[in-house]
C-alpha cells in the first residue's frame, strides 16, 4: 500500500445505534403478543398474511424475537429477598385509608418436559383479585403471574412486584390461598404484614373423599370396620370445615388405630410390610399418614371455613382454576402434542400473563420512552 494512502472512515449508520434490534419495536411487540397467545407457527402465518414483509418471517424467527423480549423483562426484575415487609407499623398506618382487601389465589399446572420425557414439570400460576367495594365495583384490575418451579430463582420478587404494580402496599389487607404445598408456602410468607394465609378447602375435601373411597373397598377382616372408618372420616371433614384441626388429627389417629387393630393387635411397628395387612389397608394407612402430615404442616392456615362462607369470603382456589387454564393449559398443553423446556415455558409465561393483563403494551411504551430519552 502506498504511503500516501490513508484509511477511510467507516460507514456511519445512526439508525443502527438508535435501533439496535433487527426488527422494529412495533413488529417486535406484535410478535411477542401474538406468540404468547398462539403457537409460533400460527403467529408466523398470521403475520405473513398482514405484513408486506411476511415472507421473511418464520416460526424460528418469531420464537427468537419473542424470547428475547421476555429475557429483557427478566433482566429488569429485581433481586430475590427472604422478606419483603418494609417499614414499621407507624409507616403503614400513616397515610390515606387503604383500598379494599385483596385475595391472591395460587395453584399449579403441569407441562410435558422436553428433557425428561415422558415426565412433566410444574408451573405455578397465581391470580390477584381486588374485592368489590360497597357499590359492587372493582376499583383495580385483576393481575396474574406465573413461573416454572425449580427454574425461576426469583419467585417471591415476582409476586412482590406484581402487588406493587397493583397498588397493594404494606397497609393493605391481603389473603393468600393455596393448596399448602411447600413451594407455595415459601412463596407467600413474609410478603405483607397484614396477610392472612388460608389453606384451600377443596384440597382437604378431595383427600378425605379419596380415603373414604378406599375405606369402602376394604376386604375382610377389615370389612366390619369400613363403615366406622367412613363415618369417622366424614367427622374429620366436618371438624376441618369448622377449623378444629386438633380434633381432626385425633380422629385420623383413631382410624389408623382401628385399621391396625382389626388386622392384628400386634401389628404396630411395620404395618406397611406385614403379611397380614391387606394391600387395600396399606393403601388407606398410607393416605392417612400423608393426610396427617399435610394437616399438621398447614395447621396455621386452616380457618373456620363455615364462618368465612357466611361472610362471603373465599374458601377455595376455584377462582384460580380458570387462570391455570388460561395461562398454562391453552398455550402449552391442550390440542398440542409438544414438549417444552423449563426456560422456554418460563419466558413465554411472562409474556402471556402480561398480554392477558393488558400490560405488555405499557412495557413497550416504557422502552420507547427510554430510547427517546437516550
Amino acid at each position: 500500500m502506498p504511503s500516501t494512502c490513508k484509511p477511510t472512515a467507516g460507514i456511519a449508520a445512526p439508525i443502527v445505534a438508535a435501533l439496535p434490534e433487527r426488527v422494529t419495536p412495533d413488529l417486535l411487540e406484535l410478535e411477542a403478543r401474538w406468540a404468547s397467545l398462539a403457537s409460533y407457527g400460527i403467529t408466523a402465518e398470521r403475520l405473513a398474511d398482514v405484513l408486506p414483509i411476511g415472507d421473511a418471517i418464520n416460526a424460528t424467527t418469531i420464537r427468537q424475537d419473542t424470547l428475547r423480549v421476555a429475557e429483557r423483562l427478566e433482566a429488569e426484575l429485581g433481586t430475590e429477598r427472604r422478606c419483603f415487609i418494609e417499614g414499621c407499623e407507624a409507616d403503614w398506618t400513616d397515610g390515606p385509608l387503604p383500598g379494599p382487601p385483596v385475595t391472591v389465589g395460587i395453584d399449579g399446572g403441569y407441562v410435558r418436559s422436553w428433557y425428561d420425557r415422558p415426565n412433566n414439570f410444574e408451573v405455578i400460576v397465581g391470580k390477584s383479585v381486588v374485592d368489590p367495594g360497597e357499590d359492587g365495583e372493582i376499583s383495580e384490575p385483576t393481575r396474574r403471574f406465573g413461573f416454572v418451579v425449580g427454574h425461576d430463582d426469583r419467585p417471591r420478587r415476582r409476586l412482590h412486584e406484581l402487588l406493587l404494580e397493583q397498588g397493594v402496599g404494606m397497609d393493605r389487607e391481603i389473603t393468600f390461598m393455596s393448596d399448602g404445598g411447600r413451594n407455595v408456602r415459601n412463596l407467600q410468607w413474609d410478603m405483607r404484614p397484614n396477610a392472612e394465609h388460608v389453606l384451600d378447602y377443596f384440597h382437604i375435601a378431595m383427600r378425605v373423599t379419596v380415603m373414604q373411597q378406599i375405606a369402602r373397598g376394604l376386604p375382610p377382616p377389615s370389612e366390619t370396620d369400613k363403615d366406622v372408618a367412613v363415618a369417622t372420616l366424614e367427622r374429620v371433614r366436618h371438624f376441618l370445615w369448622h377449623g378444629n384441626w386438633r380434633r381432626a388429627l385425633d380422629l385420623i389417629g383413631d382410624v389408623e388405630t382401628r385399621m391396625l387393630g382389626a388386622t392384628d393387635p400386634d401389628v404396630t411397628d411395620e404395618p406397611m410390610s406385614h403379611p397380614q395387612v391387606s394391600p387395600q389397608a396399606r393403601n388407606l394407612l398410607k393416605h392417612l399418614r400423608e393426610f396427617e402430615s399435610y394437616i399438621s404442616a398447614n395447621a396455621s392456615m386452616i380457618p373456620n371455613y363455615g364462618e368465612r362462607r357466611r361472610y362471603g369470603e373465599a374458601v377455595s382456589t376455584a377462582f384460580v382454576e380458570s387462570t391455570v387454564n388460561q395461562v398454562v393449559a391453552k398455550r402449552f398443553a391442550k390440542k398440542q402434542q409438544m414438549q417444552w423446556t423449563p426456560r422456554g415455558v418460563h419466558l413465554l409465561v411472562q409474556l402471556r400473563v402480561r398480554t392477558l393483563d393488558g400490560t405488555l403494551a405499557n412495557d413497550f411504551q416504557r422502552w420507547r420512552d427510554e430510547r427517546k430519552a437516550a
